[in-house]
């Protein structure tokens, strides 16, 4: 991306040169100015969830606590019956909670986005490599009554709800 920006403002800066001598330092500044500006608009874009989580912890059980007090932001999350799982999408990371074990932090293949219909994404517990079809398309954690915007289904086999806040009665 920097590679074809850096092309660009060259590109422009010849083509100023060629239509008149008198390209002016003014309009390079400009034109530089701009170029940093995009650049710094892409990158703060990217990282909006990362700043805001700056203080993540790697203790998957601080996590988990400060995640549920909302003291910190998810991405996704989603929750399952039969087993009793909850996941946390943050970032590139996933946090997978099970109610028969400690929870654990594991690195994604991607990240969620919010603006796609049906994503897939995948992740390597201490056993074996887990797949996630996350669809934006009304689910349900199989248990209770609540209604969420996205199916999500786990190895294809375990089916939950899920949604980028916290859903409520």
């Amino acid at each position: 991306m920097k590679s074809i920006a850096i092309a660009f403002v060259i590109a422009l800066l010849v083509s100023c040169k060629a239509e008149s001598e008198e390209c002016t330092d003014c309009a390079t500044d400009n034109i530089l100015q701009e170029f940093e500006n995009q650049e710094s608009t892409a990158i703060s874009d990217s990282t909006t969830t990362d700043s805001m989580n700056a203080h993540l912890t790697s203790d998957p059980k601080q996590l988990l606590v400060q995640l549920q007090n909302r003291k910190i932001e998810f991405d996704f999350y989603a929750s399952f019956t039969e087993p009793f799982w909850t996941i946390y999408l943050i970032g590139e990371q996933i946090l997978f909670n099970q109610a028969d074990s400690d929870p654990a932090i594991y690195p994604l293949d991607g990240v969620f986005d919010s603006t796609q219909i049906e994503q897939k994404l995948s992740f390597t517990d201490a056993n074996s490599l887990r797949k996630l079809l996350i669809i934006k398309d009304g689910g349900s954690d199989g248990m209770s009554e609540l209604k969420y915007p996205y199916s999500v289904v786990m190895d294809g086999n375990f089916h939950g709800g899920g949604d980028v806040d916290y859903v409520h009665e």
